[in-house]
């Protein structure tokens, strides 16, 4: 029996006046997560009453034209389309972000591959997406995007989903179904782009846990056969792109946020990035002899990490080795093996929650005598610095934490 798919055209929050037929874009500031009048809220829903009893009101069609776009967020990837056909892509240029890298590789790859796709579940950029992409782009409104995903993928497709780290616990089932199934285990390959992650962007938003991806490296490596990779600048974000789309069965890859990344850590193009890998992005010495600790970071982590090493080295006399753990499953056990043996001493430093992350999957092949990560929940706070700070995950925290394992 043949597969069968209902698909109902519905009104987008029938009943509710205020943001009946609204764009996601227009509500999302409004209405989503925020608070509301509590007497607003009584007087508007008599209008869902009246919609639950089958009372039907006549509504303006929701129409898909140039006036959806008048943007930032259209006009800025519109733009960025424009500036994709115009040249090839250089890494070198310090003002391209994660949008800028994620939209060109979703051109390129789709002009060379006609079974990827994308999906999300909820975008502002919906109009521009289907604009730059068309119909290889599919908005699954709300739906999971996950299910929609292993469906396309048993049909031959190469989905590539884009979604919220924070909201993975939404669709874990789904996931699961798919690294247990005999799909997840054969050459399909289905990729999972977790943007939002770590402390950065719930920060900015100012809403706190609600809004930080911080549990989603547990959640995926609770996942049978899954691979993870943690990008820390632009270039290694276009080069893990690249490892996760040719990668088989279920890969995650989370996103870097622009705001936590402003530098370009990897100066060599050439360097590569595998899975089961990490990379030495900073050294006392070349032949390693002066190095007294192995710091462990990845993501946004690795950044404030290099600059403690460099702190250590030139103030406190303190040899110190940052290693780019950017394939967190698998990890490159034998590269950490060998840099324990060399050192003794191993600490990590990550943007996630206390169990389950780069600490957890260290721990697994060597001894860590120091883990930096949210012990605790942290602050609602717009500036990125505080959360940081107040999670003990900042650069002065790393210095703290090499000075009491070198000096003791």
């Amino acid at each position: 029996m043949m597969p069968v798919c209902i698909i109902c055209k519905t009104v987008l929050g029938k009943g509710y006046k205020k943001i009946e037929n609204e764009t996601f874009d227009n509500s999302f500031q409004d209405f989503h997560i925020i608070s509301q009048n509590i007497e607003k809220v009584e007087k508007d829903a008599i209008n869902l009453k009246r919609a639950a009893e089958g009372f039907r009101i006549k509504c303006k069609p929701r129409l898909y034209d140039e006036s959806y776009g008048n943007n930032h967020a259209l006009n800025y990837l519109i733009d960025i389309e424009r500036r994709i056909k115009l040249r090839n892509f250089a890494i070198d240029e310090r003002k391209m972000d994660s949008l800028f890298i994620l939209a060109h590789f979703l051109v390129t790859a789709m002009s060379n591959d006609p079974r990827l796709v994308m999906l999300t579940p909820a975008s502002k950029y919906v109009r521009a997406f289907e604009k730059m992409i068309g119909e290889r782009y599919i908005n699954t409104n709300g739906c999971d995007p996950c299910a929609i995903g292993l469906g396309m993928m048993v049909a031959g497709y190469r989905p590539m989903i884009v979604l919220s780290s924070v909201h993975l616990d939404h669709y874990y089932a789904q996931l699961k179904l798919t690294a247990y199934s005999s799909y997840g285990k054969s050459n399909k390959s289905i990729t999972v782009v977790g943007i939002n992650s770590g402390v950065a962007d719930g920060s900015i938003l100012g809403l706190g846990c609600l809004g930080m991806g911080i549990d989603d490296l547990v959640l995926f490596r609770s996942l049978y056969g899954s691979s993870i990779v943690i990008p820390c600048d632009m270039y290694s974000y276009w080069k893990l792109l690249q490892t996760a789309y040719n990668a088989e069965g279920l890969t995650y890859i989370r996103s870097p946020s622009t705001k936590l990344l402003p530098n370009t850590i990897y100066q060599n193009n050439a360097v590569e990035f595998n899975l089961g890998g990490m990379n030495v992005v900073y050294s006392t010495s070349t032949a390693f002899s002066s190095d007294q600790i192995i710091v462990c970071a990845c993501g946004d982590s690795v950044w404030p990490a290099i600059q403690a090493a460099k702190y250590c080295q030139s103030r406190l006399q303190i040899g110190c080795r940052v290693l780019d753990v950017y394939s967190l499953k698998p990890m490159a056990s034998f590269e950490l093996k060998k840099a324990f043996g060399q050192t003794g001493k191993v600490m990590t430093v990550e943007s996630h929650m206390a169990y389950g992350g780069l600490y957890s999957a260290v721990a697994e092949h060597v001894p860590v005598l120091k883990a930096l990560r949210l012990n605790k929940p942290p602050v609602c706070d717009k500036d990125v610095a505080k959360v940081k700070k107040h999670a003990s995950i900042d650069k002065d925290s790393i210095i703290a934490a090499i000075k009491e394992l070198c000096t003791s």
